[in-house]
């Protein structure tokens, strides 16, 4: 990985980010830094002071990022994508032992809990676009792009892993 000094996680909602991004920063000792996050309600100038502290922590290398809009980064950090269909994300939802998550879905039937997490996607998609001019689930800007829907997170990271090791 002496080619990389950072490794940056960037998914739809449910697509299993953190915990492979958690993985990576076991396995490498490299600290995990959670950047853009909670984007709903955020001022503009707010998510571009964010997407700048994510560039410079990247930029002192060492760190596992997990967060969206890969566009700000430098090629020293390994960018990865990872994606499910709506369907896995949604039985990943209503399964999650996520601290907020039981909450926030409670009582809901799994077709609605799939509106809440599209609508997620949409308005990150649209801030994205905005204020960068990107959309983070375009496969432009990463350097491995996974959709995880037949995988479990640890064949995910396994994944994540060996492209780390043949590029970096």
């Amino acid at each position: 990985m002496a080619r990389y000094k950072s490794v940056l996680f960037a998914g739809t909602p449910f697509s299993g980010t953190t915990i492979v991004a958690n993985m990576l920063s076991a396995e490498t000792s490299w600290p995990l830094y959670q950047g853009i996050r909670g984007i709903e309600g955020a001022s503009p100038e707010k998510l571009r002071r964010s997407a700048n502290e994510v560039a410079e922590r990247a930029k002192r290398g060492n760190v596992v990022i997990e967060s969206i809009y890969p566009v700000y980064l430098d090629q020293t950090t390994f960018r990865v994508f990872i994606g499910a269909l709506i369907t896995t994300r949604t039985r990943r939802a209503i399964k999650s032992p996520r601290i907020g998550t039981r909450e926030e879905f409670a009582g809901l039937p799994p077709k609605q809990i799939e509106r809440v997490l599209l609508l997620r996607e949409n308005d990150e998609a649209s801030i994205g676009k905005a204020l960068f001019g990107i959309d983070y689930r375009s496969h432009a800007g990463y350097d491995l792009v996974i959709y995880n829907d037949n995988m479990s997170a640890g064949q995910t990271f396994a994944k994540v892993l060996r492209e780390l090791r043949r590029t970096g």
